[in-house]
């Protein structure tokens, strides 16, 4: 099998790291009133992001780096915001193990990060 040297990167990031503010702000900033709720299909993404890319997350939301935001964050540090989201997620039997463990893993690393 053949592959290329920068199979395992992902291209241009900081472009594509919008996607990755707007599942989180999608998953972890919104509730069941608002229009875009659901969470079947933004919390396994968001959590994927943050498990492919935490450090450049943590940057992108320390440089405040657009991004849309949802009713549910209201001026607290979006990090630990994120982070308490996550953890809290992570523990509702509404979600398939496989997505409870996933924002289990994205809260931990979360926090081993920790923000400064």
């Amino acid at each position: 099998m053949v592959t290329h040297a920068h199979a395992n990167t992902i291209p241009a990031l900081p472009y594509h790291l919008k996607f990755a503010l707007w599942a989180l702000a999608n998953a972890l900033e919104n509730n069941r009133r608002t229009r875009i709720w659901n969470m079947e299909l933004h919390l396994p993404a968001a959590t994927q992001w943050f498990l492919i890319a935490p450090e450049e997350i943590q940057n992108a939301s320390k440089q405040h780096q657009y991004a849309p935001t949802g009713p549910l964050w209201e001026a607290r540090d979006r990090w630990l915001f994120w982070q308490h989201r996550f953890v809290t997620l992570a523990e509702l039997d509404a979600f398939d193990n496989d997505t409870r463990s996933a924002a289990k893993k994205a809260g931990d690393k979360m926090m081993a990060l920790r923000v400064e």
